[in-house]
Protein backbone atom coordinates (compact mmCIF):
# COMPACT_ATOMS: atom_id res chain seq x y z
CA UNK A 1 0.00 0.00 0.00
CA UNK A 2 1.13 3.28 -0.65
CA UNK A 3 0.24 6.34 0.67
CA UNK A 4 1.10 10.48 -0.30
CA UNK A 5 -0.12 13.51 1.01
CA UNK A 6 0.37 17.12 2.77
CA UNK A 7 1.61 15.22 5.82
CA UNK A 8 3.79 12.25 4.54
CA UNK A 9 4.52 9.80 1.70
CA UNK A 10 4.62 6.21 2.91
CA UNK A 11 5.29 2.24 1.92
CA UNK A 12 3.06 -0.09 4.24
CA UNK A 13 3.11 -3.68 3.80
CA UNK A 14 1.20 -5.91 6.26
CA UNK A 15 -0.39 -9.51 6.59
CA UNK A 16 -3.77 -10.53 7.86
CA UNK A 17 -3.28 -13.95 9.64
CA UNK A 18 -7.04 -13.80 10.04
CA UNK A 19 -10.01 -11.06 8.93
CA UNK A 20 -10.25 -9.58 12.30
CA UNK A 21 -6.52 -8.02 12.67
CA UNK A 22 -3.45 -7.30 10.29
CA UNK A 23 0.06 -6.93 11.62
CA UNK A 24 2.44 -4.80 9.25
CA UNK A 25 5.43 -2.35 8.61
CA UNK A 26 5.40 1.09 7.63
CA UNK A 27 8.46 3.16 6.25
CA UNK A 28 7.20 6.96 5.68
CA UNK A 29 8.80 10.53 5.01
CA UNK A 30 7.14 12.32 7.60
CA UNK A 31 6.41 16.10 6.16
CA UNK A 32 5.40 17.51 9.13
CA UNK A 33 8.68 16.55 11.31
CA UNK A 34 10.62 16.22 7.76
CA UNK A 35 12.06 12.93 9.03
CA UNK A 36 12.10 9.47 7.72
CA UNK A 37 11.34 6.47 9.86
CA UNK A 38 10.03 3.22 10.61
CA UNK A 39 6.20 2.30 12.19
CA UNK A 40 4.86 -1.62 13.36
CA UNK A 41 1.20 -1.16 12.92
CA UNK A 42 -1.30 -3.18 14.33
CA UNK A 43 -5.05 -3.38 13.81
CA UNK A 44 -7.83 -4.94 14.68
CA UNK A 45 -11.38 -5.67 14.01
CA UNK A 46 -13.08 -4.87 16.92
CA UNK A 47 -17.13 -5.25 15.35
CA UNK A 48 -18.69 -5.90 12.19
CA UNK A 49 -22.16 -5.77 11.33
CA UNK A 50 -23.58 -7.23 8.13
CA UNK A 51 -26.88 -6.94 7.15
CA UNK A 52 -28.64 -7.70 3.61
CA UNK A 53 -27.47 -4.75 2.11
CA UNK A 54 -24.89 -3.04 4.14
CA UNK A 55 -21.94 -3.90 5.86
CA UNK A 56 -20.62 -2.06 8.99
CA UNK A 57 -17.15 -2.09 10.28
CA UNK A 58 -15.30 -0.23 13.45
CA UNK A 59 -11.54 -0.81 14.21
CA UNK A 60 -8.60 0.00 16.58
CA UNK A 61 -5.49 1.31 14.84
CA UNK A 62 -2.25 1.32 16.61
CA UNK A 63 1.49 1.92 15.56
CA UNK A 64 4.90 1.86 17.12
CA UNK A 65 7.70 3.66 16.30
CA UNK A 66 10.50 0.95 15.67
CA UNK A 67 13.84 3.12 16.31
CA UNK A 68 11.95 5.28 19.11
CA UNK A 69 9.53 3.47 21.43
CA UNK A 70 8.49 7.09 22.38
CA UNK A 71 6.94 7.74 18.85
CA UNK A 72 3.51 6.01 18.82
CA UNK A 73 -0.36 6.27 17.75
CA UNK A 74 -3.56 5.02 18.55
CA UNK A 75 -7.13 5.31 17.35
CA UNK A 76 -10.69 4.16 16.01
CA UNK A 77 -11.81 3.61 11.93
CA UNK A 78 -14.90 2.89 11.27
CA UNK A 79 -17.25 2.64 8.16
CA UNK A 80 -20.50 1.88 6.54
CA UNK A 81 -21.49 0.91 2.99
CA UNK A 82 -24.01 -0.02 0.84
CA UNK A 83 -23.69 -0.44 -2.70
CA UNK A 84 -24.42 2.70 -3.35
CA UNK A 85 -23.60 4.72 -0.36
CA UNK A 86 -20.00 5.25 1.89
CA UNK A 87 -19.58 6.36 5.36
CA UNK A 88 -16.17 6.80 6.99
CA UNK A 89 -14.00 7.98 9.71
CA UNK A 90 -10.60 7.82 11.09
CA UNK A 91 -9.45 9.46 14.87
CA UNK A 92 -5.48 9.17 16.02
CA UNK A 93 -4.19 10.18 18.98
CA UNK A 94 -0.47 10.59 18.07
CA UNK A 95 2.85 11.26 19.82
CA UNK A 96 5.71 11.63 17.88
CA UNK A 97 8.98 14.19 18.48
CA UNK A 98 7.57 15.12 21.48
CA UNK A 99 4.23 16.65 20.12
CA UNK A 100 1.10 15.13 21.01
CA UNK A 101 -1.86 16.14 17.85
CA UNK A 102 -4.67 14.27 16.97
CA UNK A 103 -5.66 13.23 13.47
CA UNK A 104 -9.01 13.07 12.22
CA UNK A 105 -11.15 12.44 9.04
CA UNK A 106 -14.69 11.72 7.86
CA UNK A 107 -15.41 10.70 4.47
CA UNK A 108 -19.10 10.13 2.48
CA UNK A 109 -19.39 8.70 -0.86
CA UNK A 110 -21.55 7.63 -3.91
CA UNK A 111 -21.84 5.18 -6.72
CA UNK A 112 -22.50 7.10 -10.39
CA UNK A 113 -23.66 3.12 -11.16
CA UNK A 114 -23.54 -0.54 -9.37
CA UNK A 115 -21.22 -2.44 -10.57
CA UNK A 116 -21.30 -6.47 -10.56
CA UNK A 117 -18.25 -8.41 -9.43
CA UNK A 118 -15.49 -8.46 -11.42
CA UNK A 119 -16.53 -4.66 -12.86
CA UNK A 120 -14.21 -1.67 -12.41
CA UNK A 121 -16.19 0.09 -9.37
CA UNK A 122 -16.23 3.89 -8.79
CA UNK A 123 -16.75 5.98 -5.89
CA UNK A 124 -17.22 10.08 -5.92
CA UNK A 125 -16.13 10.86 -2.56
CA UNK A 126 -16.30 14.25 -0.38
CA UNK A 127 -13.36 14.14 2.50
CA UNK A 128 -12.81 16.56 5.83
CA UNK A 129 -9.82 15.82 6.92
CA UNK A 130 -7.93 17.93 10.31
CA UNK A 131 -4.56 17.49 11.90
CA UNK A 132 -4.66 19.71 15.14
CA UNK A 133 -0.73 20.17 14.86
CA UNK A 134 -0.95 22.63 12.01
CA UNK A 135 -4.19 22.93 13.14
CA UNK A 136 -5.86 22.65 9.50
CA UNK A 137 -8.71 21.42 7.92
CA UNK A 138 -9.46 20.10 4.51
CA UNK A 139 -12.43 19.24 2.43
CA UNK A 140 -11.68 17.88 -1.03
CA UNK A 141 -13.72 15.56 -3.52
CA UNK A 142 -11.99 11.91 -4.47
CA UNK A 143 -12.46 9.38 -6.93
CA UNK A 144 -11.71 5.79 -5.73
CA UNK A 145 -11.84 2.98 -8.26
CA UNK A 146 -11.25 -0.51 -7.29
CA UNK A 147 -11.02 -3.42 -9.64
CA UNK A 148 -10.39 -7.20 -8.05
CA UNK A 149 -7.62 -6.64 -5.53
CA UNK A 150 -6.32 -3.06 -6.56
CA UNK A 151 -7.66 -0.45 -5.08
CA UNK A 152 -6.90 3.69 -6.33
CA UNK A 153 -8.00 6.81 -4.64
CA UNK A 154 -6.80 10.32 -5.98
CA UNK A 155 -8.17 13.89 -4.76
CA UNK A 156 -6.69 17.20 -4.15
CA UNK A 157 -7.48 19.26 -1.46
CA UNK A 158 -8.11 23.14 -1.14
CA UNK A 159 -4.90 24.24 -1.43
CA UNK A 160 -4.20 21.58 -4.67
CA UNK A 161 -2.02 19.32 -2.66
CA UNK A 162 -2.09 15.50 -3.83
CA UNK A 163 -3.94 12.91 -1.52
CA UNK A 164 -2.95 9.62 -3.27
CA UNK A 165 -3.45 5.74 -1.79
CA UNK A 166 -2.84 3.23 -3.72
CA UNK A 167 -3.77 -0.86 -2.58
CA UNK A 168 -2.70 -4.26 -4.35
CA UNK A 169 -3.47 -7.13 -2.22
CA UNK A 170 -1.91 -10.34 -2.66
Amino acid sequence: MTFSDYQKKSLFVHYSPSFKRSIGIEVLKDKMFNNSYGLIKYTQLMLRKNNKKSQGNFYFISSLGLNDTANFSFGIQGDWETRKYFLGFKHNQNKFFGKEYYDQYFIAGIVPYVGTYGDLHTWMMVKSKKNSLVDETHIYPILKFFKGDSLLEVGFDNKQRLDLHFVQRF
